[in-house]
């Protein structure tokens, strides 16, 4: 099965940051903005392997160009409890990770993103619903795609606005981009 890196109803609401731990929501059952829901209890069958190799990375990104590995911290807890896979974190003393610690203890980051190998879902009142899964990594990341996978201080409309704002500027630039080549190509 192929592993699937999704910041979706993998809602981090980040509960407390400080002193180098941090508390924090993985998932929810929000539907994302892949359209999809991943049940809190579809990672309770498999939660031992995470345990076994409890890793939060950067942004799902295993290693940098440099070959360097991205593990900004471990997972000291994990759990389902009510309706959300919880857990905590000790963030590890790397440069990255002291850079990704001071992002959420300063409250700019808010967000964390699960990666998993999907082994079951079904389609439930017309959303693909995640039954089974297996937690692969926890990831610290920028923009979920759970609207609500946020930190408190954010609402879903802000997040979509800065979304619009991101992917405008990059059209912005693929429009300016394809003008510079029209114009090298009809003065060459």
């Amino acid at each position: 099965m192929e592993a699937k890196f999704k910041s979706l109803g993998n809602f981090a609401s980040v509960v407390k940051s400080e002193g180098g731990a941090l508390t924090a929501t993985a998932s929810t059952p929000a539907i994302d903005r892949d359209g999809e829901r991943m049940l809190p209890s579809s990672f309770v069958g498999r939660l031992d392997s995470f345990r076994a190799n409890p890793v939060i990375l950067a942004s799902h990104v295993r290693r940098d160009p440099a070959g360097q590995p991205t593990i900004i911290g471990s997972a000291t807890r994990i759990e389902v409890e009510k309706d959300a896979l919880v857990f905590d974190m000790k963030f590890a003393t790397t440069p990255l990770a002291k850079s990704w610690q001071s992002l959420y203890d300063e409250g700019h980051a808010k967000a964390f993103s699960v990666g998993f190998i999907g082994h079951d879902g079904k389609m439930i009142d017309g959303v693909f619903t995640w039954t089974d899964v297996e937690l692969v990594e926890i990831s610290a990341c920028a923009v979920p795609s759970n609207r609500e996978a946020l930190k408190r201080g954010y609402d879903a409309k802000e997040v979509d606005d800065i979304i619009a704002r991101v992917e405008a500027r990059a059209e912005e630039r693929r429009i300016e981009d394809a003008l510079r080549r029209l114009t090298i190509t009809t003065r060459g």
